[in-house]
């Protein structure tokens, strides 16, 4: 299992926004669909991480349940943003700071490559 000792290095033409969701809380066998701007980037497992560039710009995250409000993002090249799905209700939570990241980040192991549904746009599935 890889965990998380230090931060995802910037990209220098690309953001790169990583979604975590710890391990703790309901529905540890579902597996959520996350979505940037309408696009099902990868499934989200219990205790699992994930990491992905996108250009820079406004995006919207989601998540694959119809109550679940979209997260909107500004992004800047070269920054790295880190957001956590929330239980219960799969909710996507407002961006955390790189320190309360990497606090939960070195807990948990990257998503299964098999749960990665868009291949250009993932990150590698573990940092530097």
């Amino acid at each position: 299992m890889t965990t998380v000792k230090r931060p995802f290095a910037p990209v220098a033409d690309k953001a790169t926004l990583v979604l975590f969701r710890n391990k703790g809380g309901t529905g540890i066998a579902l597996k959520p669909s996350i979505f940037l701007d309408g696009e099902q980037l990868a499934r989200m497992q219990y205790g699992r991480y994930v990491a992905f560039t996108v250009p820079a710009g406004k995006h919207e995250i989601a998540v694959d349940f119809a109550w679940n409000p979209t997260v909107e993002i500004l992004t800047e090249t070269g920054k790295v943003y880190y957001f956590r799905l929330c239980d219960p209700y799969w909710r996507v939570a407002w961006q955390v700071s790189e320190e309360e990241a990497l606090f939960g980040l070195g807990k948990l192991a990257p998503i299964d490559p098999d749960n990665v549904k868009s291949k250009d746009t993932v990150a590698a599935l573990s940092p530097n």
